[in-house]
């Protein structure tokens, strides 16, 4: 006999069920009842009657282009006040909107089901890349200076202007 799944043995079952079928965010529903995402992503694929998961898939995908482009819309706003705010010299304020920039990227990132390892895993390639980036940059000031241009032009503005300072300094680029 199998062992039954954490949703399963909930005392709230039935509200996790029914907040399932709602299309609550799992993140939210992980946090309400106190039980794992990836058990709920489960519980939803195995234990859901068929005509329940296929009315959540079809639901889903009417409303995961919107709600990633969204989510992707208020993470940006929120990323262009912070740098504002940092540059008049609002500490708090900066604070506050890089706090809710990040909650937005966390919805994305769920929406996405991206998880911790995958998360990591780009982290790292990044971090090889602007290691490599930095390096090409100081080995050659002029692909350097044609990288800052580009970024620029790209409008990453904070990369280009931190590859500039790094390769006008000579400074390594920081993990």
């Amino acid at each position: 006999m199998s062992r039954q799944s954490q949703i399963q043995t909930h005392p709230q079952r039935e509200a996790i069920e029914r907040a399932l079928i709602d299309g609550t965010p799992i993140l939210r529903i992980s946090a309400t009842y106190g039980v794992q995402r990836d058990a709920l992503y489960r519980y939803a694929n195995h234990h859901l009657g068929p005509s329940i998961r296929q009315r959540l898939r079809g639901e889903d995908r009417a409303r995961t282009s919107d709600l990633i482009g969204r989510l992707f819309e208020i993470a940006e706003d929120h990323r262009r006040s912070r740098v504002a705010l940092q540059d008049s010299g609002h500490v708090g304020g900066a604070v506050r909107a890089g706090d809710a920039e990040l909650r937005a990227l966390v919805a994305l990132i769920d929406r996405l089901g991206i998880d911790d390892t995958d998360v990591l895993a780009i982290l790292d390639d990044a971090d090889a890349l602007a290691k490599a980036v930095g390096q090409l940059a100081r080995s050659n000031p002029a692909a350097g200076a044609q990288l800052v241009t580009n970024l620029h032009d790209l409008g990453a503005t904070t990369l280009a202007d931190a590859l500039n300072q790094i390769t006008n300094t000579n400074q390594e680029i920081a993990p």
